[in-house]
C-alpha cells in the first residue's frame, strides 16, 4: 500500500531583462499545497464490486473510468448491497441531524424572542 504526500512545486515568477534577473516569488499564483497519492492492492481470490465503463477498444476487455462527466466509477471489496446500506445509513443520520438542527434553531428563536 502506498500513502504519500508530495508538496506542490512553487511556480516562481520572475522578470528578466538582458542579464538582469529579478525574482518576484510566486505572487499567489497557486493555491495547491500538495498532492496526496494513495494506492491499495486488491487481495487475490476475493470478490469485488466494480462499477465503471467496459471497453474493448484496445483489443482486450477492460473496465475504465467512464468518459461521461458525472458517471460513477467504483471499485470496492464491499458488495453492492453493503454499499447501498452504508449510503442509506449515512442519509438517515444526515436527515436526523438536519431535523435536530432545525428543532434547536426553532427553540433558540423562541427563547431569543421570549427574552425582554
Amino acid at each position: 500500500m502506498v500513502d504519500r504526500y508530495e508538496p506542490a512545486g512553487q511556480a516562481q515568477v520572475g522578470l528578466s531583462i538582458g542579464g538582469l534577473q529579478l525574482g518576484l516569488g510566486n505572487l499567489g499564483c497557486t493555491r495547491t499545497l500538495g498532492y496526496r497519492y494513495r494506492e491499495s492492492l486488491l487481495p487475490l481470490a476475493r470478490q469485488a464490486f466494480v462499477l465503471g465503463e467496459a471497453s474493448d477498444s484496445s483489443g482486450t476487455l477492460t473496465v475504465q473510468k467512464p468518459r461521461q462527466q458525472g458517471d460513477k466509477f467504483i471499485i470496492s471489496l464491499k458488495s453492492e448491497e453493503q454499499l447501498v446500506q452504508s449510503a442509506q445509513r449515512t442519509i438517515n443520520w444526515l436527515l436526523y441531524g438536519g431535523v435536530a438542527c432545525g428543532v434547536l434553531g426553532v427553540v433558540a428563536l423562541v427563547v431569543g424572542l421570549a427574552r425582554p
